[in-house]
């Protein structure tokens, strides 16, 4: 599988361990700004959060890059959709019980 071209870098082979890491650290910078969020605006935090997890999670999805297939582009859009569909929630679920 093959990451698309980006800022004149060509299409790259995607690696488990970026994978990990590209799943991993932006959840623990979402689950952070969640915790901000719940202190300073408590009542508004899981609504802003999860709405901001959306925006970043549909904005993120790659779309036509130079150099990968169709199949590349469904992969890599299903594993955002994957990480999101869990985390998503997640996060969502516990802010509310904590609240």
């Amino acid at each position: 599988m093959k990451a698309p071209a980006a800022f004149g870098r060509p299409a790259q082979s995607v690696q488990i361990g970026v994978v990990i890491a590209a799943s991993v650290v932006p959840a623990l910078l979402g689950w952070g700004l969640l915790e901000l969020l719940e202190r300073f605006v408590p009542r508004w935090a899981t609504l802003i959060w999860s709405t901001l997890a959306i925006l970043l999670l549909v904005g993120g999805l790659p779309y036509n890059g130079a150099g990968v297939t169709a199949t590349d582009q469904f992969l890599l859009a299903f594993m955002h959709l994957v990480v999101g569909a869990v985390v998503i929630p997640a996060f969502v679920i516990t802010s509310l019980r904590t609240s």
